[in-house]
């Protein structure tokens, strides 16, 4: 299962053509894994988007905790 293809994806676009063309070329086949292939790529690309984000977010809560702490200090 991978989150929502019409979100906005734009690390992973050419992998979501890839995988619905795949669909679109093989609509029985793509049930016996004839797009086994794409939908692996398209869960490594998800994957990595999400440790970026992941990654992003950690970063900025780093960021607002050391504000807090300042602001709590009474530094300017």
């Amino acid at each position: 299962m991978h989150p929502p293809m019409q979100r906005d994806h734009p690390d992973c676009q050419h992998v979501i053509h890839a995988l619905t063309s795949c669909h679109s070329l093989h609509p029985y086949a793509k049930f016996r894994g004839a797009c086994n292939d794409e939908k692996l790529d398209l869960d490594l690309c998800f994957r990595a988007e999400k440790d970026r984000r992941r990654r992003s977010n950690l970063e900025r809560a780093r960021e607002s905790d050391r504000r807090w702490e300042e602001a709590r200090a009474g530094k300017p």
